[in-house]
């Protein structure tokens, strides 16, 4: 695959892909020294309840995980349906972030692949993913940023309710707050499916049940806590 795509270099730059200082490490030295900060999620250990062991960002950047395979290969024939695209597109991002997250060889990958995708993605079907895929590689913002970002619609990314639209409006709270601008924030597309998959599941420190069906009845506080500690766990807002 990367032989057909030996062209490919300089074409990242174009594509708006890899930019180092988008994608700061931590320091050498500190524990996890090398690895990618966008990876993974900051926060302390209040917030291991919601995704640990659960994310479907678990994983990512973990030096002790399984070794990083091959880069998930690009199908040849365009997938008709978008939920296939869509996998691909989740799983190639996935791939990236984990790589990013090490040091050396696997980050040269990660830069090698990209550049690949890139390609593909000026005469084929990835035009349209490649900014998700970029998007999702984002370093963690501060809410501030996530939020001044709203008014900045960018492809790649959507706006998200801190508080769930659906069950806050069903607990009664008002409009106006759910909508307002301190409950919305500019997250990476892909980041936000993810988000919502999560409340989906069932989850033994939510009582064995999903963090939706947990907080029914809860005060805008407690699903405004829980919904932070979640972004910051799939690294989209920072510590």
């Amino acid at each position: 695959m990367f032989k057909d795509h030996a062209r490919a270099a300089g074409l990242l730059a174009k594509a708006g892909g890899w930019d180092e200082s988008k994608h700061p490490r931590v320091p050498a030295g500190s524990p996890g020294g090398g690895q990618f900060q966008g990876g993974r999620g900051g926060g302390g250990s209040e917030g291991r309840g919601v995704v640990e062991g659960r994310s479907a960002a678990s994983g990512i950047g973990h030096n002790g995980g399984p070794p990083l395979g091959p880069p998930p290969e690009i199908p040849p024939v365009p997938p008709a349906e978008t939920k296939l695209r869509n996998a691909f597109a989740k799983t190639a991002a996935r791939w990236l972030a984990r790589a990013m997250a090490g040091a050396g060889d696997a980050a040269r990958r990660a830069g090698a692949y990209l550049e690949v995708l890139a390609a593909a993605a000026e005469t084929g079907w990835l035009y349209d993913k490649l900014p998700s895929i970029n998007a999702y590689l984002d370093a963690p913002k501060s809410l501030e940023e996530l939020q001044r970002d709203v008014g900045k619609p960018e492809k790649g990314y959507e706006v998200h309710h801190i508080v769930e639209q659906t069950p806050a409006a069903r607990g009664g709270h008002a409009q106006e707050d759910i909508d307002g601008p301190d409950n919305l924030v500019r997250i990476p597309t892909l980041k936000h499916w993810e988000i919502t998959g999560l409340y989906m599941r069932k989850n033994p420190y939510f009582e064995n049940l999903s963090p939706r069906e947990y907080l029914k009845g809860k005060s805008w506080q407690e699903m405004r806590e829980v919904a932070l500690l979640a972004l910051r766990k799939f690294g989209v807002m920072s510590p």
